[in-house]
Protein backbone atom coordinates (compact mmCIF):
# COMPACT_ATOMS: atom_id res chain seq x y z
CA UNK A 1 0.00 0.00 0.00
CA UNK A 2 1.14 3.44 -1.11
CA UNK A 3 1.17 6.81 0.25
CA UNK A 4 0.95 9.31 -2.31
CA UNK A 5 1.32 13.43 -1.24
CA UNK A 6 1.53 16.15 -3.28
CA UNK A 7 4.25 18.88 -2.16
CA UNK A 8 4.15 22.30 -2.89
CA UNK A 9 7.05 24.49 -3.08
CA UNK A 10 7.63 28.23 -5.10
CA UNK A 11 8.16 27.08 -7.92
CA UNK A 12 7.75 23.65 -7.95
CA UNK A 13 5.20 20.42 -8.09
CA UNK A 14 6.11 17.28 -6.65
CA UNK A 15 5.22 13.98 -6.86
CA UNK A 16 6.50 11.66 -3.42
CA UNK A 17 5.79 8.21 -3.33
CA UNK A 18 6.23 6.31 0.11
CA UNK A 19 5.15 2.90 0.43
CA UNK A 20 4.37 2.04 4.09
CA UNK A 21 5.88 -1.53 3.94
CA UNK A 22 9.62 -0.45 3.17
CA UNK A 23 11.84 2.63 4.53
CA UNK A 24 12.86 3.54 1.02
CA UNK A 25 11.65 6.44 -0.39
CA UNK A 26 11.67 7.53 -4.37
CA UNK A 27 10.46 10.31 -6.35
CA UNK A 28 8.70 9.65 -9.23
CA UNK A 29 8.96 13.06 -11.06
CA UNK A 30 9.39 16.56 -10.20
CA UNK A 31 8.08 19.42 -12.56
CA UNK A 32 8.88 23.58 -12.62
CA UNK A 33 7.31 26.45 -14.56
CA UNK A 34 10.10 28.01 -16.30
CA UNK A 35 10.02 31.63 -15.13
CA UNK A 36 11.58 34.37 -17.22
CA UNK A 37 14.07 36.52 -15.37
CA UNK A 38 12.58 38.69 -12.50
CA UNK A 39 9.48 36.25 -12.84
CA UNK A 40 8.19 33.96 -9.82
CA UNK A 41 5.44 31.55 -9.49
CA UNK A 42 4.02 29.67 -6.74
CA UNK A 43 1.91 26.71 -6.22
CA UNK A 44 -0.21 27.19 -3.46
CA UNK A 45 -3.50 24.46 -4.12
CA UNK A 46 -3.54 21.14 -6.06
CA UNK A 47 -6.31 18.20 -6.18
CA UNK A 48 -5.89 14.90 -7.96
CA UNK A 49 -8.59 14.57 -10.40
CA UNK A 50 -10.14 10.77 -10.87
CA UNK A 51 -9.04 10.28 -14.02
CA UNK A 52 -5.60 10.16 -12.87
CA UNK A 53 -4.78 14.11 -13.39
CA UNK A 54 -3.67 16.85 -11.27
CA UNK A 55 -4.80 20.27 -10.78
CA UNK A 56 -2.89 22.99 -9.39
CA UNK A 57 -3.53 26.68 -8.62
CA UNK A 58 -0.89 29.18 -7.33
CA UNK A 59 -0.12 32.53 -8.22
CA UNK A 60 2.93 33.93 -10.74
CA UNK A 61 4.15 37.13 -12.24
CA UNK A 62 5.95 38.20 -15.34
CA UNK A 63 6.17 35.05 -17.47
CA UNK A 64 6.18 31.83 -17.09
CA UNK A 65 5.88 28.78 -19.28
CA UNK A 66 4.35 25.14 -18.46
CA UNK A 67 5.22 22.63 -21.47
CA UNK A 68 3.38 24.24 -24.21
CA UNK A 69 2.08 27.01 -22.32
CA UNK A 70 2.95 30.18 -21.98
CA UNK A 71 1.34 32.78 -19.36
CA UNK A 72 1.94 36.49 -18.56
CA UNK A 73 1.02 38.11 -16.10
CA UNK A 74 -1.96 41.16 -16.79
CA UNK A 75 -0.66 42.65 -13.46
CA UNK A 76 2.30 42.13 -10.67
CA UNK A 77 0.47 39.35 -9.71
CA UNK A 78 -2.25 37.19 -11.38
CA UNK A 79 -3.26 33.45 -10.87
CA UNK A 80 -3.35 30.54 -12.36
CA UNK A 81 -4.25 27.01 -12.80
CA UNK A 82 -3.12 23.97 -14.46
CA UNK A 83 -3.38 20.26 -14.80
CA UNK A 84 -0.87 17.82 -14.94
CA UNK A 85 -0.45 14.15 -16.15
CA UNK A 86 0.92 11.17 -14.48
CA UNK A 87 4.13 11.21 -15.59
CA UNK A 88 4.40 15.23 -14.82
CA UNK A 89 3.42 16.45 -18.23
CA UNK A 90 1.48 19.91 -18.77
CA UNK A 91 -1.85 18.89 -20.23
CA UNK A 92 -3.46 22.30 -19.95
CA UNK A 93 -2.68 25.86 -18.13
CA UNK A 94 -4.71 29.13 -18.25
CA UNK A 95 -4.52 32.14 -16.21
CA UNK A 96 -6.65 35.10 -14.80
CA UNK A 97 -6.01 38.52 -13.45
CA UNK A 98 -5.82 42.71 -13.14
CA UNK A 99 -4.33 45.08 -12.98
CA UNK A 100 -3.40 44.10 -9.32
CA UNK A 101 -2.94 41.17 -6.78
CA UNK A 102 -4.78 38.36 -7.31
CA UNK A 103 -4.07 35.28 -5.13
CA UNK A 104 -5.72 31.91 -5.69
CA UNK A 105 -5.55 29.81 -2.57
CA UNK A 106 -7.74 27.23 -2.91
CA UNK A 107 -8.70 24.79 -5.50
CA UNK A 108 -11.47 21.40 -6.26
CA UNK A 109 -12.75 19.13 -9.07
CA UNK A 110 -16.25 18.11 -9.94
CA UNK A 111 -16.67 14.53 -11.24
CA UNK A 112 -16.95 15.63 -14.51
CA UNK A 113 -13.96 17.19 -14.14
CA UNK A 114 -14.80 20.90 -14.41
CA UNK A 115 -12.25 23.10 -11.78
CA UNK A 116 -13.30 25.45 -8.82
CA UNK A 117 -10.46 27.58 -7.90
CA UNK A 118 -11.02 30.57 -5.27
CA UNK A 119 -9.05 33.14 -3.70
CA UNK A 120 -8.91 36.84 -3.41
CA UNK A 121 -8.43 40.12 -5.63
CA UNK A 122 -7.22 43.54 -4.94
CA UNK A 123 -7.69 45.36 -8.26
CA UNK A 124 -10.93 47.40 -9.29
CA UNK A 125 -11.72 44.46 -11.59
CA UNK A 126 -10.51 40.81 -12.49
CA UNK A 127 -10.73 38.96 -15.76
CA UNK A 128 -11.41 35.22 -16.23
CA UNK A 129 -11.72 35.32 -19.47
CA UNK A 130 -14.67 36.69 -20.96
CA UNK A 131 -16.33 37.12 -17.15
CA UNK A 132 -15.07 40.58 -15.02
CA UNK A 133 -15.93 41.23 -11.62
CA UNK A 134 -15.37 44.05 -9.81
CA UNK A 135 -14.23 44.98 -6.18
CA UNK A 136 -16.39 46.28 -3.87
CA UNK A 137 -14.03 49.07 -3.37
CA UNK A 138 -13.94 51.42 -5.93
CA UNK A 139 -10.64 52.46 -5.07
CA UNK A 140 -8.89 49.46 -5.91
CA UNK A 141 -5.52 50.72 -4.76
CA UNK A 142 -4.50 47.45 -3.08
CA UNK A 143 -5.92 47.71 0.77
CA UNK A 144 -9.02 46.43 -0.42
CA UNK A 145 -9.50 42.31 -1.39
CA UNK A 146 -12.82 41.26 -2.64
CA UNK A 147 -13.02 36.76 -2.13
CA UNK A 148 -13.81 35.09 -5.63
CA UNK A 149 -15.34 31.85 -6.77
CA UNK A 150 -14.24 30.81 -10.18
CA UNK A 151 -15.42 27.55 -11.96
CA UNK A 152 -13.18 26.12 -15.32
CA UNK A 153 -14.32 23.86 -18.12
CA UNK A 154 -12.46 19.80 -18.35
CA UNK A 155 -11.51 22.13 -21.66
CA UNK A 156 -9.85 25.34 -20.02
CA UNK A 157 -12.62 27.69 -20.47
CA UNK A 158 -13.75 30.59 -18.22
CA UNK A 159 -17.74 29.43 -17.29
CA UNK A 160 -18.61 30.93 -14.20
CA UNK A 161 -16.99 33.86 -11.66
CA UNK A 162 -18.24 35.37 -8.48
CA UNK A 163 -17.22 37.91 -5.77
CA UNK A 164 -18.09 38.70 -2.27
CA UNK A 165 -16.61 41.01 0.18
CA UNK A 166 -16.81 44.67 1.65
CA UNK A 167 -14.80 47.61 1.70
CA UNK A 168 -11.52 45.56 3.30
CA UNK A 169 -10.23 42.46 3.07
CA UNK A 170 -12.06 39.04 2.10
CA UNK A 171 -10.67 36.10 0.79
CA UNK A 172 -11.31 32.57 -0.01
CA UNK A 173 -9.37 30.04 2.17
CA UNK A 174 -11.00 26.47 1.60
CA UNK A 175 -13.68 24.77 -0.93
CA UNK A 176 -15.82 21.53 -1.02
CA UNK A 177 -18.63 20.14 -3.37
CA UNK A 178 -21.65 18.47 -2.19
CA UNK A 179 -23.11 15.60 -3.78
CA UNK A 180 -25.05 18.21 -6.73
CA UNK A 181 -21.63 19.50 -7.44
CA UNK A 182 -23.05 22.93 -5.04
CA UNK A 183 -19.64 24.41 -3.78
CA UNK A 184 -19.24 25.50 -0.50
CA UNK A 185 -17.06 28.09 0.05
CA UNK A 186 -15.20 29.07 3.56
CA UNK A 187 -12.90 31.98 4.23
CA UNK A 188 -12.82 35.09 6.39
CA UNK A 189 -13.78 38.69 6.15
CA UNK A 190 -12.28 41.79 8.02
CA UNK A 191 -15.12 44.72 6.51
CA UNK A 192 -18.02 45.91 8.74
CA UNK A 193 -20.16 44.48 6.11
CA UNK A 194 -19.58 41.31 3.79
CA UNK A 195 -21.84 40.82 0.87
CA UNK A 196 -22.35 37.23 -0.68
CA UNK A 197 -25.13 38.64 -3.49
CA UNK A 198 -28.22 39.35 -1.23
CA UNK A 199 -26.45 38.26 1.95
CA UNK A 200 -24.96 40.06 4.31
CA UNK A 201 -22.70 39.59 7.61
CA UNK A 202 -21.78 41.71 10.07
CA UNK A 203 -18.19 41.42 11.59
CA UNK A 204 -18.74 41.30 15.33
CA UNK A 205 -15.35 42.84 15.92
CA UNK A 206 -16.06 46.24 13.89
Amino acid sequence: MKYTALVRSIGLVWWLALPYSSAAQAWQWAMAPSNSTGSYSEVTAMVPDQDGTTVVAGSFSGTIVLGRFTLTSSGPVDIFVARLDGAGNWLQAVCAGSGNVCRASAVVVDADGTVVVGGTFSSLTIGFGPLTLVNADNVGLGSSGDAFVARLSRGGSWMQAMRAGGNSLEGVTTLALDGQGNVVVGGYFVSAVAAFGPIQLTNANK
